[in-house]
């Protein structure tokens, strides 16, 4: 074996390793498809601690069977970062055969999300037909080195296999969610459907997107952009797939792609819609940009919004094509149990709208023959009316109304429609619900001391930032001090110089380097137009907040302070526990400022906070709505819904205890 070491900085490779585990896995898929192999397998081996305890991953092992790693090169490949061979394709792979997906050479770092040590063995054929076979060897405590073994003949199949061993305490749930076949199918969507030669199996499922998808609508270009949202690239492709019914669970509404429609990133997941659809936007300027693609909607907002609006429109047609298609059915059928013209009476017309709303939705479950359809729509009928367990609250509460609140109804209905009225109270429950069930896990005494920060709190709290109010959009979660300025610093060259000045890296005054749990952003359109930055450090409920742990906050707002590139924006910093120690209390009851304001300073300010302030601050945001739509959810039944949507994160004493 001999050394090598990467020509980057530590702290900044440890920022490429900190990926969500479904991500890493998809990067190391494309390693294998951009080896223009037709066979990319990924296995997992698990283990549990007994007694009905959750499984946990213990390795894993991407194979691919595409042309290898060529051992003349692999010292190149692995020790250079931003200069990937795959610059030098001109877009496509080896052979032309496809488009390729990377070109920054970062995705072998993404396996350090997975585990703490991997292994890559290779089998490459030499143009006289020799194979040779190699090892390379690399560990997370050591990221930026890697040992790579001598190259000797072998007679196994060209391709490549990466071990990954995960060490204990990581789970990976997200790897053993019964949804990540599926989640996977919508990320390589444009790619399997396109190159139907490729086979990529995960855990002992094949990857069918063909399987998943109800139809596919013609590439359309986004024309109506100005040039200086393009920035010299071609305007953006938009390709919508619209998922049949073998989709379930949450789904992404936006992926951004580049040109040759391989996902570089998720934005917009949502769950539970009448017509599921993904729209892939396929564009040159988004791998072209220096700006990290987690934020892409604050440097590329007007292509983002083009696209939802596109989207947005295609679901409304859609849906009023499924509709006026299944009542259409129905009624020459003599099943569709209301008349042909609406009633003029906007109860009645409401509900009606409902009961055309249930049928897109539940489309697949009306059955084969014309007694089984027949059947299916009263019994439909039969639910909106009698005010069955799913839909009772709706038409109790907007439905049942005396007639001066009608009129009101009618006049709203013009506006909008009864299904927007039914997705927007559904957001309101499931954002009380998490505020109720999440009381419950961080101030209970049985899963307050089993939550966990990183694997368990902090992807609960992601995606939710309207926790710390509506106005803040996620950055990033997980990064290091340093790529925490990547992510806001617009020149990036200047800040790697800046960087490269100062060791390389953003430390505290101990040397030390931090990583914060979430950053988020938000942009106001004043006078000023400067952009702010919410830097949340969050802590475990069984942890006490202490003095330590505000230094450890102020080092961060102090080491960032030193560099010039924060200037541009105001920070904030909040650090959030369930409870304080008597003298951080102190601290945080200053007498000219509110109650947890610890510190001022003209580029940045420092809070203490609880989670209880925390969650009784949005449930006063949602008060109004609770009281209007008479919304009473008791701990029981909130931590109930927190299971089914957020299982793999709750500490498993509460999924055994059945409250």
């Amino acid at each position: 074996m001999s050394r090598h070491r990467v020509q980057a900085g530590k702290s900044h490779l440890d920022g490429y390793a900190s990926q969500p585990a479904i991500d890493a896995v998809a990067e190391l898929i494309w390693n294998g498809l951009d080896a223009e192999a037709d066979s990319v397998e990924v296995r997992l081996q698990r283990d549990s601690l007994g007694n009905g305890s959750p499984e946990f991953v213990t390795r894993i092992w991407v194979r691919d069977n595409g042309h290898g790693i060529d051992p003349h090169t692999a010292v190149e490949r692995f020790t250079m970062l931003g200069d990937s061979w795959k610059l030098r394709q001109s877009g496509r792979t080896i052979n032309g055969l496809r488009v390729l997906h990377g070109k920054h050479g970062r995705g072998r770092f993404y396996a350090y999300s997975l585990g703490h040590r991997v292994t890559w063995s290779t089998v490459w054929e030499e143009p006289e037909g020799r194979r040779l076979g190699y090892q390379i060897n690399g560990r997370q405590g050591s990221i930026n080195e890697f040992e790579i073994s001598e190259a000797h003949e072998s007679d196994e199949q060209t391709g490549t296999e990466v071990e990954i061993r995960v060490e204990q305490g990581r789970t990976l749930a997200q790897l053993l969610d019964e949804e990540v076949n599926t989640k996977l199918c919508a990320r390589f969507a444009p790619h399997l459907l396109g190159n139907t030669d490729i086979e990529v199996v995960f855990d002992g499922g094949r990857l069918d997107a063909a399987r998943l998808v109800e139809r596919q609508i013609e590439d359309e270009t986004l024309a109506e952009l100005r040039e200086e949202d393009l920035a010299g690239h071609p305007p953006p492709v938009l390709r919508i797939i619209e998922w049949n019914q073998h989709v379930r669970g949450e789904m992404p509404m936006l992926v951004i792609c580049n040109a040759g429609g391989a996902a570089l990133a998720e934005l917009d997941h949502k769950a539970g819609q009448a017509v599921r659809v993904t729209g892939y936007v396929l564009w040159s300027g988004f791998e072209a940009a220096s700006a990290d693609l987690m934020v892409v909607g604050m440097v590329h907002p007007s292509i983002l919004d083009a696209a939802r609006d596109r989207i947005s429109a295609y679901v409304q047609e859609r849906a009023q094509e499924l509709r006026g298609t299944i009542v259409e059915q129905l009624r020459e059928e003599g099943a569709y149990p209301y008349p042909p013209i609406p009633p003029d009476d906007a109860v009645h017309e409401a509900e009606q709208q409902l009961y055309d709303v249930a049928l897109v939705a539940a489309r697949s479950a009306l059955g084969r023959t014309k007694r089984e359809r027949r059947m299916a729509a009263r019994l439909m009928q039969v639910a909106v009316q009698t005010r069955t367990s799913e839909i009772n609250d709706l038409i109790d509460e907007v439905l049942g109304l005396p007639p001066d609140i009608r009129e009101m109804l009618r006049d709203l209905l013009k506006d909008t429609t009864l299904a927007d009225l039914v997705l927007a109270g559904n957001e309101v429950r499931k954002r009380i619900e998490l505020l109720v069930g999440l009381r419950r896990l961080l101030y209970s005494p049985d899963t307050a001391r089993r939550m966990l920060e990183v694997s368990q709190l902090q992807p609960l709290v992601r995606g939710n930032e309207w926790l710390f109010g509506e106005e803040w959009r996620l950055a990033r979660s997980e990064l290091s001090l340093t790529n925490v300025l990547r992510q806001v610093v617009p020149d990036s060259v200047v800040l790697e110089e800046q960087l490269m000045a100062t060791g390389g890296q953003v430390v505290r005054s101990d040397g030390r380097s931090g990583r914060v749990d979430l950053l988020l952003q938000r942009h106001f359109r004043g006078p000023s137009g400067k952009p702010e930055r919410l830097i949340v450090e969050l802590k475990r409920p069984s942890l006490t907040l202490s003095p330590n742990e505000l230094q450890q906050v102020r080092s961060y707002a102090r080491a960032l302070e030193r560099h010039e590139g924060v200037v541009c924006g105001h920070w904030t910093f909040w650090l959030v526990g369930t409870r304080l120690d008597e003298d951080l209390e102190a601290e945080a009851d200053q007498t000219d400022r509110e109650w947890g304001h610890v510190l001022t300073r003209p580029t940045y300010d420092i809070f203490v906070t609880r989670w209880s302030h925390l969650i009784e601050a949005a449930e006063q945001r949602f008060e109004f709505f609770r009281r209007q739509l008479n919304l009473e959810i008791g701990q029981e039944e909130a931590a109930h819904r927190l299971r089914q949507r957020h299982g793999h994160l709750i500490p498993p004493m509460l999924n055994e205890s059945g409250t």
